[in-house]
């Protein structure tokens, strides 16, 4: 198997064999980013295939000394900061460094991650995207107020809400031992 630069650099001359190889390898930790973003695994899918597209087509403009986990993260959570809902006029997320925490669930072998993924689906988009944000991306309510161009305040009172919401569907819907 050719290692990541070899198959950045064949996906920068749009060599299909580099970009399936590219699309394999980091299938299961892009399509772990979009699970919690998204409203089904459908819109998961669809984000992260464009996602990919969006790599493939842009692999240039890729810096050899930043880390392609962050560049990929960043160009995934820029997709759903894009199709975020509710009027708020957002700046562009690339613009923003992301915060990597030190290991990332694998949604294929961890059942109480399959659990809160569904939970989270259940939230409406903007407080879904700020709820992933702020717990899971670990952007501060003062990087979320200016990525979406709102007070501090109200970053704050839609992650609250948000957690509400997760609490009163976790209680609804699974007993808690199963969290």
């Amino acid at each position: 198997m050719k290692n990541l630069k070899n198959l950045i650099q064949g996906c920068a001359i749009r060599d299909r064999t580099s970009q399936k190889l590219l699309y394999q390898m980091w299938y299961t930790f892009a399509m772990g980013i979009c699970l919690r973003y998204a409203q089904s695994a459908a819109e998961a899918a669809r984000n992260m295939n464009e996602g990919f597209f969006f790599i493939y087509d842009q692999i240039s403009m890729y810096d050899h000394s930043d880390c392609f986990e962050v560049w990929f993260k960043k160009i995934l959570i820029g997709i759903f900061i894009e199709q975020s809902r509710g009027g708020i006029k957002m700046a562009t997320a690339f613009d923003h460094d992301l915060i990597i925490p030190a290991s990332h669930p694998d949604p294929n072998n961890d059942l109480k991650y399959a659990q809160l993924i569904m939970i989270m689906q259940q939230l409406p988009q903007e407080q879904r995207t700020f709820f992933n944000m702020y717990a899971i991306d670990g952007y501060t309510y003062k990087e979320l107020s200016s990525i979406f161009r709102i007070k501090e305040a109200q970053s704050k009172m839609i992650i609250g809400i948000a957690r509400q919401k997760l609490y009163q569907i976790a209680k609804q819907g699974m007993a808690p031992e199963r969290l």
